[in-house]
């Protein structure tokens, strides 16, 4: 079995540092474990029992050589643990400990000589200094980690050096109803990298869509062409880096054919809705974005924002100004956006949204809504569901208010529709996950040198 198959698909998983203590790590990794159907093994020195699981007292008293070892002792126990694992035949490692190259040349030189020691053996490490390793393929569920966020299977892979970052991405995904395939905190990367496990993608979890990378130093854009092009145009490349090589402005030149488009975001904000919207759209035909309205600052902010990204937002044509008018009131002021009034109703808006979609004249509906005092925002938004529902027209929502105005996202969601706070971060998020515009000469326009328009 192949290291890296042991890593992302083990068959059996040993702890290494768990307790009953609250503030344990290596008990938290042991819940989140729950999910997992193979063999999970604890390993600690004094034996007896660790939060329901029957301890041993070393690696070579298990009936089983572990696929995977997840570390989590102290610094000082992280060599001796990792070297009784090997000699019992395990091959892939998650070392949550911190303390190495992080912390100083005393630190790294450890790391170096553990990372040694496991590569002399032909094994995998992830870290250290790891938040952990979420998997959900198939029928497997891993979280050989301590994130609290444990999403369920979906078309996100997220490959990021900073554990944080990793938790609140999935803090955020796991509410939206984003499903995530693999979620990888490599830590120091003292021996596994990102352009391993991003290179495994294609292969192993050919499902996933869309690929977020946050890369802490680099990666310079030749490394980035490399990337896109081993995922190949069927997933996008969502990338946030912290900071930029000198010399390297961030900026990329498109990439040959067949390599994944390019999604550069610059906030984590960015990066969820990006991986929201994407993740409930399966494919968008073009460019052509119409925007269903009740208010008409918020809908102005959102054209100005789609505009400013190359979007196009083409004026709805005779035949449909003529449709519409048909059950538009008084106060509605037609065109894109379709302004439908603050006393616009619930049946006004799926009305609206119907007709735009059964046009054949817009690739995307961009619904805003800001929520009036006499309005049930859940009703609006129960019919703007059944409406899209109807159709086979991409749609995300912008739902703007109060409290009140929050229990539909839920009900929006579950039809698929993506759903933002402000008109920006819709407008944004819609821009990113467009096809390239066709038509665009290279170092002209708002996306100069880049493959997206945010």
């Amino acid at each position: 079995m192949n290291p890296l198959d042991r890593l992302l698909a083990p068959r059996h998983v040993a702890v290494a540092g768990a307790s009953d203590r609250p503030d344990s790590l290596g008990g938290v990794v042991l819940d989140n474990l729950h999910r997992f159907a193979g063999g999970v093994a604890v390993v600690h020195p004094r034996g007896g029992s660790v939060r329901g699981h029957r301890a041993t007292l070393h690696p070579s008293d298990l009936s089983h050589a572990p696929d995977l070892a997840v570390i989590a002792v102290p610094r000082s126990a992280v060599a001796a643990s990792v070297d009784a694992f090997l000699a019992r035949g395990t091959r892939a490692f998650v070392i949550l400990t911190a303390g190495f190259a992080e912390s100083g040349d005393t630190g790294r030189d450890l790391e170096t000589r553990v990372a040694g020691r496991i590569r002399d053996q032909g094994g995998v490490l992830l870290g250290p200094n790891s938040m952990g390793l979420h998997v959900a393929h198939g029928e497997l569920r891993l979280d050989a980690g301590f994130s609290r966020a444990l999403p369920e299977p979906g078309p996100v892979a997220i490959i990021s050096q900073s554990g944080s970052i990793t938790e609140w991405i999935l803090a955020r995904l796991v509410p939206r109803s984003v499903g995530v395939t693999l979620a990888a905190s490599l830590g120091n990367r003292a021996l596994l990298d990102d352009a391993a496990l991003l290179g495994a993608l294609p292969d192993r979890f050919p499902g996933v869509r869309t690929v977020l990378w946050y890369a802490e130093s680099v990666p310079t854009a030749e490394e980035v062409t490399r990337v896109r092009l081993g995922l190949g145009p069927d997933r996008a490349l969502v990338l946030l880096r912290g900071e930029f090589p000198p010399g390297d402005s961030g900026r990329h030149h498109p990439a040959p054919s067949g390599a994944a488009p390019l999604i550069p975001v610059d906030s984590l904000s960015r990066a969820a809705d990006v991986l929201e919207l994407r993740s409930a759209w399966t494919g968008v035909a073009g460019r052509r974005v119409a925007i269903v309205a009740n208010a008409g600052g918020p809908a102005r902010l959102a054209h100005r924002t789609l505009s400013q990204s190359g979007v196009s937002m083409p004026n709805p044509s005779a035949g449909l100004l003529d449709r519409v008018a048909q059950f538009l009131p008084e106060t509605a002021v037609p065109g894109n956006p379709l302004d439908l009034s603050a006393t616009a109703t619930a049946g006004l808006f799926a009305r609206a949204v119907t007709a735009v979609a059964g046009s054949g004249e817009y690739d995307v509906c961009l619904v805003v809504f800001m929520h009036p005092l006499f309005r049930d925002a859940e009703e609006v938004a129960r019919e703007v569901a059944e409406a899209v529902s109807a159709t086979s027209l991409p749609t995300a929502a912008v739902w703007m208010g109060d409290a009140d105005a929050r229990g539909a996202d839920p009900i929006l969601r579950r039809a698929g529709i993506p759903v933002f706070e402000t008109p920006e971060s819709g407008a944004r998020a819609v821009a990113a996950a467009l096809p390239p515009s066709r038509d665009r000469k290279p170092g002209t326009g708002p996306d100069r040198n880049t493959d997206t328009h945010l």
